[in-house]
């Protein structure tokens, strides 16, 4: 947090200086920044962010970087910052500070990323946060961005698939309502014809009806008399109505199949990227083996061009001895 003596920008507004990262560097020369190590590499709209070393200068007796240069990188950024937001004469100065040291870093470069959270009228607060080189957290980066690509791929595909879904539910619903109104007027002939089959009870009853006429069975021909004069009134519609259903029974199951699976594919937690190779941590112990064969094949390549200078030379001087 740092204190600011008068009116400082409102939210959301850039830089008020316009400032080079050389400059101020030149600005922290014989300063704790300077005699620090600590270097400016970027200056955005309303970002900083610098870098500092770890060495002799940054370190305590563990030999791990010091707590204290830390928070220094940290002020440094958070005053240049509220410094950088004013307008020309006037400064800031800092007001609190809170640091949360994570892990410790023993070599390299350590790099301080500032950016704002609240811009008042007399107080600023500015947000730090400072990482080191350590090739985990490259891995840990890749690591994350192959993950939210797969969680954006993922939503994407769970929208597309719920609209699918509804698509699909309405059309297992129409073809549900279309086999309940057939249904229903199968079941009103069926109560009021007694019809249960048309191909079946059209055959039996005419067998029926003509054995009943050689037998003379008056009662049993008037029952089948009635239920073949129900087979032609109503045979055709019934016969009719039965196929229809048949057809949109097929269609309600396809439709509901295909619901069902949708819905199937929404539950799942599909991987949509394609990894070759998962980032891996280098090992240092590599480093020198590196060098090595990159030095061998300079020597090597040195060589050989030698020898082949050595080859010309003699090549010229024998032509010489010739002529």
């Amino acid at each position: 947090m740092t204190d600011v003596r008068t009116p400082a920008r409102p939210p959301g507004a850039r830089f008020k200086r316009a400032i080079t990262t050389a400059e101020l560097d030149h600005l922290h020369r014989d300063t704790v920044v300077s005699g620090l190590g600590i270097e400016f590499t970027h200056v955005g709209e309303d970002t900083l962010s610098a870098r500092m070393p770890v060495d002799r200068r940054t370190v305590q007796p563990a030999g791990i970087l010091h707590g204290g240069s830390s928070v220094t990188l940290a002020e440094t950024l958070g005053s240049v910052c509220a410094w950088m937001s004013l307008d020309e004469g006037w400064n800031a100065v800092g007001l609190d500070i809170n640091a949360n040291h994570i892990r410790a870093v023993r070599e390299g470069w350590v790099h301080g990323h500032c950016r704002p959270v609240h811009v008042g009228r007399s107080t600023q607060v500015w947000q730090i946060e400072i990482e080191d080189e350590d090739p985990r957290t490259a891995q840990r980066m890749v690591l994350d961005l192959l993950d939210q690509g797969d969680k954006l791929a993922r939503r994407l595909q769970r929208e597309k698939s719920e609209e699918v879904l509804r698509i699909a539910k309405r059309e297992m619903d129409i073809a549900r309502g279309k086999l309940d109104s057939v249904e229903a007027r199968l079941d009103t002939l069926r109560h009021s014809t007694g019809l249960l089959n048309y191909q079946a009870q059209t055959e039996e009853v005419t067998r029926g009806y003509m054995r009943m006429l050689g037998g003379g069975n008056a009662g049993g021909r008037s029952e089948a008399k009635d239920l073949l004069n129900a087979l032609g009134e109503f045979g055709g519609e019934f016969r009719a109505l039965t196929e229809l259903a048949n057809s949109y029974r097929a269609q309600f199951i396809e439709k509901q199949v295909a619901h069902e699976r949708i819905l199937t594919d929404l539950s799942k937690d599909l991987t949509y990227t394609n990894v070759v190779v998962y980032p891996e941590r280098a090992d240092k112990k590599v480093y020198p083996v590196r060098w090595l064969i990159v030095v061998g094949s300079v020597a090597s390549a040195c060589f050989l061009c030698l020898v082949l200078l050595v080859l010309r030379d003699r090549r010229k001087l024998l032509t010489t001895t010739d002529r």
